[in-house]
């Protein structure tokens, strides 16, 4: 402690020797004759109006669609060892059940796959929401993908599986029916969008086992309607395939509205609003 106070005693004494005070006057009785004014509030502001428009934007480097398909397809695959096995078994089960059903002889093999293509993916939305039906919506969303990232992803992973069951279920029934690959492929595909589209919309109403009675009550009551009308069944199965690519375009931009509806609500959950459905 003596050390440092004889340190600084010493600093002290050089600048003693140094300092000349008549020179300090001397000064500062130079810069009072100096004024600085300094601008008001106004013209600072009108400066910086002024200046800004020379200030470059800055860019914003947004993700291409090829960069946001890739990091969806990333996220679909670890979302895989999260679908619950239920969900793959059942699946299997109801593809096992359609390849029985369709090789009946009193059956239509198309109409079999029209009908059952959307219950798997009816089941899968159970996956997509599972964490709104716990209750962990909040942990799912307070993680460090957004929630479009993980709906996106869920929603891939189902619809891809779900329509890679049903096209293995098309090629293997293909010889039964006599019709062309394509036009069997795209006779239960344009209504399969349109289930899809109903489903999406149905699941932001309401909740777990309601939603999927409610569906599975409009979707038996459609097929009913459906094959008890022999005129129906012969104008779908002979409809061409213009009138079919026609309504798969508008299934398809149906399903992109709720989609992007979906995106948008949970948007706003986390951004501090309530996002609730009914039950």
């Amino acid at each position: 402690m003596n050390r440092v106070n004889q340190t600084n005693k010493t600093d002290f004494d050089e600048l003693d020797d140094i300092f000349d005070e008549k020179e300090y006057e001397a000064l500062e009785e130079e810069l009072s004759y100096y004024l600085v004014k300094f601008p008001d509030e106004h013209k600072i502001d009108a400066t910086i109006e002024t200046l800004r428009q020379y200030v470059p934007d800055r860019k914003r480097q947004s993700p291409s669609v090829m960069e946001r398909l890739v990091v969806i397809i990333k996220r679909a695959g670890t979302e895989i060892t999260l679908v619950s096995k239920t969900y793959w078994i059942a699946s299997t089960i109801l593809f096992l059940l359609g390849y029985f059903i369709a090789n009946q002889p009193n059956n239509d093999p198309l109409l079999t796959v029209v009908f059952l293509a959307p219950l798997p993916f009816i089941f899968g939305l159970l996956e997509v929401f599972k964490g709104r039906e716990h209750g962990l919506l909040e942990m799912e969303l307070s993680c460090k993908f957004s929630a479009h990232e993980i709906i996106l992803s869920r929603l891939f992973l189902i619809g891809v599986y779900n329509v890679t069951l049903n096209t293995v279920l098309t090629l293997s029934i293909s010889s039964v029916t006599g019709r062309p690959l394509v036009e069997m492929l795209l006779k239960w595909f344009t209504p399969f969008t349109f289930f899809v589209a109903i489903a999406l919309w149905l699941s932001m109403k309401f909740k777990g086992q309601v939603f999927v009675t409610t569906f599975l009550t409009l979707w038996l009551v459609l097929t009913v309607l459906v094959l008890s009308n022999n005129h129906w069944v012969a104008a779908f199965l002979n409809a061409s395939l213009v009138l079919h690519l026609v309504f798969l375009g508008l299934g398809i931009l149906l399903i992109g509205l709720q989609v992007r509806q979906l995106i948008k609500n949970y948007a706003i959950y986390e951004g501090g609003a309530r996002f609730e459905v009914n039950y």
